[in-house]
């Protein structure tokens, strides 16, 4: 046991940070090249530009006049003779044309622009999320790569071991249960990195997804950007301090803004405010039109009718509809908007309401995991490694069994893990801030 196993053990001592590696300059420039090729092509992306393509094809309509109407016939030609040569018998041909008065059209136009800024608003918001989501995707890459590294170190270490273990076994200096131990946490392991290998596969899948791409195109070796890890492991260097001394108290240095800044911003920038502000006003537009619409619109016509052997002639009108059943129609019809104005302003407070609680959850997650990252790297791994070497020094002593030597590694293991988890999660929190703020919170 003294010559195999401490090369194996230092394979594993390894830091945490070290496990993840760090974020070199050129994947985080490929990360911001998908997220900015997010933002172009994705699926969600180009659907959002077509519905604004059609929010725009349809101003023009929704303030043009309505098509006249062009008559063609015969007027008052009898059943029985004499036919085209009666004085009163006339081929016709005509125009007719309603016009809206009353800034109907004005309105109209108002209704129609509003539902191209809520369109506009809607692509901001499917690039800011197929941004988000690119990122998610690409930090679930990085934590499969990070996870699955120390699975493999931890294989070699268990292999080493298993080596000694059987050594002494065969030397008479252990039992066979301990080889038969390693065996088992062997084989669990090539299970877990089994399903690294799957998850990895998945996320690749609904980044290239995303994306609109095949699902087997690589992206190479995804890490956690830089600035991503200097705001996750600010205050890991030494010991911990916190920003009150309260149980539970988060790390002190918080790299975000003050959560009413972040609010401020996440509404002053949010498109989804802007598209409910937006169709808000187009909607204050149509109640105006419901209003008005119980005014009537003239219809404007022409004729013109030629006789057979006899002066031609010219016949013009002007015609109004009589609101005869405003109280049903178009009483209810302003109704109707008004109600759906009234939802509209209900709604806005709810979204505005909501999108402060998400910044907030955000925050404290991000202040969660960063506070429990802190504690990982400046007390927890730092002391389950203490232990593993304790350990081991007292299984070459006798003082330790074989299986405390076994448990301790595996702790440090699953820390180590834990760390990873944590990291990504904390990445992927900070991207959702950013993605309602429209701008980068951490630097």
């Amino acid at each position: 046991m003294r010559s195999a196993l401490p090369g194996a053990v230092r394979l594993l001592g390894l830091s945490c940070a070290l496990a993840l590696g760090s974020a070199e300059t050129a994947q985080a420039q490929a990360l911001d090249s998908l997220m900015a090729l997010a933002r172009r092509t994705s699926p969600a992306v180009s659907a959002a530009e077509a519905r604004l393509k059609a929010a725009r094809a349809g101003v023009s309509p929704a303030a043009a006049l309505p098509d006249p109407m062009l008559m063609v016939g015969v007027v008052n030609l009898p059943l029985g003779g004499p036919g085209f040569r009666d004085e009163m018998t006339m081929k016709m041909v005509g125009l007719e044309q309603t016009l809206p008065l009353h800034g109907k059209r004005g309105l109209r136009r108002v209704a129609a622009a509003g539902e191209v800024e809520a369109a506009q608003a809607g692509l901001e918001e499917a690039q800011r999320a197929a941004a988000r989501d690119v990122a998610a995707a690409w930090f679930d890459l990085a934590l499969a790569d990070s996870l699955r590294g120390l699975a493999e170190r931890q294989h070699r270490l268990l292999l080493a071991v298993a080596r000694a273990a059987q050594a002494g076994y065969a030397a008479g200096r252990g039992g066979q249960e301990e080889p038969l131990r390693i065996q088992t946490e062997l084989v669990r392991l090539s299970g877990e990195v089994a399903a690294l290998r799957v998850e990895r596969t998945r996320a690749l899948a609904r980044l290239n997804a995303l994306l609109g791409r095949a699902w087997v195109i690589p992206v190479g070796a995804p890490t956690f950007p830089d600035r991503i890890q200097r705001a996750a492991f600010a205050d890991s260097g030494g010991a911990v301090r916190f920003a009150d001394t309260a149980l539970g108290a988060f790390a002190a240095r918080s790299p975000l803004p003050p959560i009413d800044s972040l609010q401020a911003a996440v509404l002053t920038t949010s498109p989804m405010i802007r598209a409910h502000l937006a169709e808000l006003a187009a909607q204050s537009a149509r109640v105006e039109l419901a209003v008005r619409e119980a005014r009537p619109d003239p219809t404007f016509a022409l004729q013109y009718g030629q006789r057979t052997g006899m002066a031609d002639m010219i016949t013009a009108t002007v015609s109004l509809p009589i609101p005869l059943w405003r109280g049903r129609k178009q009483g209810q019809m302003a109704v109707a908007e008004r109600a759906t104005l009234d939802a509209l302003e209900h709604e806005h407070h709810r979204m505005a309401a909501e999108l402060e609680a998400e910044v907030l959850d955000l925050a404290q997650t991000t202040e969660l995991h960063r506070t429990r990252l802190a504690l990982y790297q400046a007390g927890v791994l730092p002391r389950a490694r203490a232990a593993a070497e304790a350990a081991l020094a007292g299984y070459r002593t006798g003082r330790t069994s074989f299986q405390g030597v076994l448990d301790t590694y595996m702790t440090l293991y699953t820390y180590e893990a834990d760390a990873v988890r944590l990291l990504t999660e904390f990445a992927k929190a900070v991207l959702a801030l950013e993605a309602l703020a429209g701008q980068e919170v951490v630097s």
